[in-house]
């Protein structure tokens, strides 16, 4: 999904979208509940306008913390509906909403604690 999206960003001419999509280390596909409402069809009675909050599909790119402000509103929204085109003809959920989110640090489990005291010992940290 991100090498095609970002394939055809650039035979589309926009550079900046397709290289921005090469420093995205990963997308997750997650529902949720972004605000949106929806007419409740078990409701008591015909026309009585019950809602309910329905979940929504997000698609998150997943990139390093220093990126993240490069993923601005308008640069997602250039890249939003080429991978909605995308999604739906390989049959993906559809792309409702996108957003760009910090990617999860790989570390080891056992030894995180030594590795971030390691990373700060060389460096000079005033608190």
């Amino acid at each position: 999904m991100l090498g095609a999206t970002a394939h055809l960003l650039a035979q589309m001419g926009d550079q900046q979208a397709s290289l921005l999509l090469e420093d995205v280390e990963g997308l997750d596909m997650e529902s949720e509940h972004r605000g949106l409402m929806e007419k409740d069809p078990w409701g008591t009675g015909e026309g009585d306008g019950s809602l309910y909050a329905r979940n929504s599909n997000v698609y998150y790119l997943n990139v390093e913390p220093l990126l993240q402000p490069r993923f601005t509103p308008e640069v997602l929204q250039r890249i939003m509906p080429v991978m909605r085109s995308i999604a739906q003809r390989t049959r993906l959920p559809y792309l409702e909403f996108l957003d760009a989110r910090p990617a999860l640090p790989n570390i080891d489990t056992k030894t995180w604690r030594e590795a971030l005291r390691q990373q700060y010992a060389n460096e000079d940290v005033t608190n």
